[in-house]
């Protein structure tokens, strides 16, 4: 009965008046709101242009369970409008708490927050340009080069936006595709390999996890002399982690400094298995652009008891303590291995690396 009382009084309260809360935030900025525990829905105003694009993050739900699809969902509409009609609100928004979209005119815009029985949260509100850098890579297509050996001949970079709509689909992380949560990049990619270069602020204002794991801050700060002692993550498809590396060593040129490893990227704990993944991730060495190339690489002639487990022999790797002498094992001989123990040659993809050029 109370929780009906409730919800009566937040949705009056947000349909029919009530304090409507100013976002005085400019183009390219972000503001973060943290707001505090009160049993009324939380109304935003901000002033935007057509063409902008708003995004919002939610650090909890502010839903009660079961309002989604209902007229409980979060609201976003022009307020200034003669007749407001909401955008577009993904039904998942409120479980995964993000949500992007262009907007449509210029004007005054609010955004209603239904409260989940008056729970405090925080609201992350950002605003961008059409050029911003999660839209434009920054960099053109003419000014990179790469040696040939790894794509087909007569490949070229194209640009791959980024979609604002396409980030509503972006709740469930296992369905992202391997570039998902990147900004626009310029990208070569077949069947085995794929290479995105993109600006490192658009990285950075898309957010993927591995940015907030620390991965980017790693790179910026890597020298031949500092190799990160932990391994990079970056991002594993369908919800996998990174299971096994080695091989790690820090390679630059004039135009960038970067870091390559062999790794396995899985959803449980085994034994060593092909294809692995080679991974390069680099800086620009005017630190504005991120530079990503992944490539399947087999180790044709590893160690047999690296790929080949019994049933006892995989349970026991239940044990933190076997697994991490396990991951140990792999590092050594991945470290050790002969470049031409792998198919593509270790040596070969390295040229390729080595051969990247942005001027």
């Amino acid at each position: 009965m109370l929780a009906a009382i409730l919800l009566a009084v937040s949705t009056v309260y947000a349909q029919f008046g009530g304090e409507v809360i100013p976002i005085r935030i400019a183009a390219g900025e972000s503001v973060t709101l943290n707001r505090p525990f009160t049993i009324l829905d939380d109304v935003f105003e901000l002033s935007a242009k057509a063409g902008q694009t708003l995004a919002l993050e939610v650090e909890r739900e502010v839903l009660q369970e079961g309002d989604t699809g209902t007229d409980r969902d979060p609201r976003v509409f022009l307020a200034s409008a003669t007749h407001p009609k909401d955008l577009p609100t993904p039904v998942p928004f409120a479980s995964c708490l993000r949500w992007m979209s262009v907007l449509p005119s210029t004007g005054v815009y609010h955004v209603v927050m239904p409260r989940r029985l008056g729970e405090p949260y925080s609201l992350r509100v950002s605003l961008l340009d059409p050029r911003d850098p999660m839209f434009d890579p920054g960099i053109a297509a003419d000014r990179i080069s790469i040696g040939g050996g790894l794509f087909p001949p007569g490949s070229t970079l194209t640009l791959k936006a980024f979609n604002p709509v396409d980030y509503m689909d972006y709740c469930n992380g296992s369905k992202l595709p391997m570039d998902g949560d990147l900004p626009a990049r310029l990208c070569l990619e077949d069947e085995h390999a794929w290479l995105g270069i993109m600006s490192v602020e658009g990285v950075k204002k898309a957010n993927p996890g591995w940015v907030m794991n620390g991965d980017l801050a790693e790179l910026e700060r890597l020298t031949p002399v500092a190799v990160p002692r932990a391994p990079l993550f970056l991002w594993g498809n369908n919800g996998a982690v990174l299971t096994h590396w080695g091989r790690r060593e820090c390679f630059e040129t004039k135009s960038w400094r970067g870091l390559r490893w062999l790794a396995e990227y899985s959803t449980e704990r085994g034994a060593l298995r092909n294809p692995l993944v080679y991974m390069f991730a680099a800086i620009s060495g005017d630190n504005k652009y991120f530079i990503w190339l992944r490539a399947d690489v087999d180790y044709v002639n590893g160690p047999p008891e690296l790929f080949q487990l019994s049933d006892e022999q995989r349970a026991q790797l239940d044990d933190a303590t076997t697994w991490e002498t396990f991951q140990s094992k792999v590092k050594i001989a991945l470290t050790n291995a002969s470049p031409k123990s792998f198919k593509p040659d270790l040596d070969q993809l390295d040229a390729v690396v080595r051969s990247i050029d942005l001027r």
